[in-house]
């Protein structure tokens, strides 16, 4: 982690990042990807099975075998039924209204 951390990218991809961690490693390694996108405007993009990590996220992106589902902005759904693995992620993450 610190490897890829040193060369302060603007976006960090973050692979189940405290999976094989205790709970209070894995805190220590939540607070320094926090610290990087709330003080240092670092993107992160966070793949994780802990749902208690939800709240901490702008955006949510939902897969099922290997396909996006559904997207979330908080808790407003900002996607339709259709067939959103078709739609470009730009356009999931800057859609503002609720559908």
């Amino acid at each position: 982690m610190a490897r890829a951390l040193a060369a302060t990218p603007k976006i960090i991809f973050a692979d189940e990042p405290t999976g094989d961690l205790d709970t209070k490693n894995g805190q220590m390694i939540m607070d320094l990807l926090l610290y990087f996108q709330r003080e240092l405007k670092r993107t992160i993009v966070l793949v994780t099975h802990n749902l208690e990590y939800l709240p901490l996220s702008d955006i949510q992106l939902h897969i099922l075998d290997g396909k996006i589902t559904t997207a979330h902005r908080g808790q407003t759904k900002i996607t339709t039924n259709e067939n959103v693995t078709e739609t470009p992620i730009t356009e999931l993450v800057n859609k503002k209204d609720k559908t």
